[in-house]
C-alpha cells in the first residue's frame, strides 16, 4: 500500500501511474502532447486519409486515451479528421489480425497507440506485400526496439524518455535520503536487470554510491543483478561486486556485519 509506505516517510517515486500522493514524487510523460506530436507529424508529410488503432476497445488504456485527445486536437486545428479508428488491445496479435481491415480501409497512414501494436501492423503488411511507407505509413509510440523486425522496417515512433525519467527519479531519491540522516542504508538488490546496460549500471551505483559518504550501506545482490538470465547481458559477479564496492557500497554475501545492536545478514545466491 503506497498511502501506508508514505506515511511511514519512507522516499516514494510514483512512476507512469495517475496517482498522486503529498510527500511522494510523481513522474509521468505527457501522453496528450506525444499524442498532439504524432498528429503533426503525420500531417506535415503529406498524409491525408489517417487511422488512428488505439489501445483498448473500452478506454481502459488511459495512456491511450491521452494520445488519442492531443491526437484528435491536433487534427481538429489543422481542419482534418481521422479517417478511420481501430480498436485493439495493446496485443502484437490482435493488432497483426486487424492488418486486413486496416488495409481494405484505404487509410494513407496509421498511428498506433503503442509501438507492439505497431509490429504487429507491420509483419501483418510484410506478409501481405504492402509497401511501407510508401502505400501505408506506420507511427507508433513509446520507442521499443524489436530486433528482429529493424533489419527489415524501421518503426518510426514518438519515443518516451524513460531513461531520463528514470535517472531523474534515482537522483531524486537519493537526494530525499541524504536529508534523512539514516544510520544505515541497506539494497536488497535487483536495482538492475538483464536489459541493463554496463554504462548504466555504473550510474547506478555511482549515484547509490554518494550515501555511503554519510551513511554505512550495503547491498544484497538478487536473482536479476548479473543477468543470469539472458545470454547477451551477463555480468560475472566478480565484477558486479567490484563494481559497487568501488562506490563505496559494502556487498553482504554470506556475511554479515554488527552496527550497535543490528546484525545484517546478506546471502549469496546459488546459480
Amino acid at each position: 500500500n503506497v498511502e501506508k509506505i508514505v506515511q511511514m516517510n519512507m522516499p516514494v517515486a510514483l512512476f507512469q501511474t495517475r496517482v498522486t500522493l503529498d510527500g511522494a514524487m510523481a513522474l509521468q510523460v505527457d501522453n496528450e502532447q506525444g499524442g498532439y506530436l504524432a498528429a503533426s507529424e503525420l500531417l506535415s508529410r503529406g498524409y491525408q486519409r489517417i487511422g488512428y488503432l488505439h489501445g483498448s476497445p473500452d478506454g481502459s488504456f488511459w495512456e491511450g486515451e491521452e494520445r488519442f485527445s492531443g491526437f484528435k486536437k491536433c487534427m481538429e486545428t489543422a481542419g482534418c479528421t481521422i479517417e478511420k479508428e481501430f480498436f485493439g488491445n495493446r496485443d502484437y496479435g490482435n493488432a497483426y489480425r486487424l492488418t486486413q481491415q486496416i488495409v481494405e480501409s484505404g487509410i494513407d497512414a496509421l498511428f498506433c497507440e503503442t509501438d507492439l501494436m505497431a509490429y504487429g501492423v507491420l509483419q501483418g503488411l510484410y506478409e501481405a506485400k504492402v509497401a511501407v511507407p510508401d502505400r501505408l505509413a506506420v507511427l507508433g509510440f513509446d520507442n521499443t526496439k524489436f530486433v528482429n523486425y529493424e533489419s527489415q522496417v524501421h518503426l518510426s515512433t514518438i519515443g518516451q524518455p524513460l531513461d531520463a525519467m528514470a535517472e531523474y527519479t534515482a537522483k531524486a531519491i537519493v537526494n530525499k535520503i541524504e536529508n534523512e540522516n539514516s544510520d544505515v542504508i541497506i539494497l536488497n538488490g535487483d536495482i538492475i536487470d538483464e536489459y541493463t546496460t554496463d554504462s548504466e549500471k555504473k550510474e547506478v551505483f555511482q549515484t547509490l554510491g554518494r550515501l555511503s559518504k554519510t551513511t554505512p550501506v550495503f547491498y544484497i545482490f538478487g536473482n536479476h543483478d548479473t543477468g543470469e538470465y539472458s545470454l547477451n547481458n551477463h555480468s560475472s559477479y566478480d565484477y558486479l561486486k567490484k563494481l559497487i564496492e568501488s562506490y563505496g557500497i559494502e556487498v553482504l554475501a554470506d556475511k554479515s556485519v554488527t552496527l550497535d545492536n543490528l546484525t545484517i545478514i546478506g546471502r549469496k545466491d546459488l546459480h
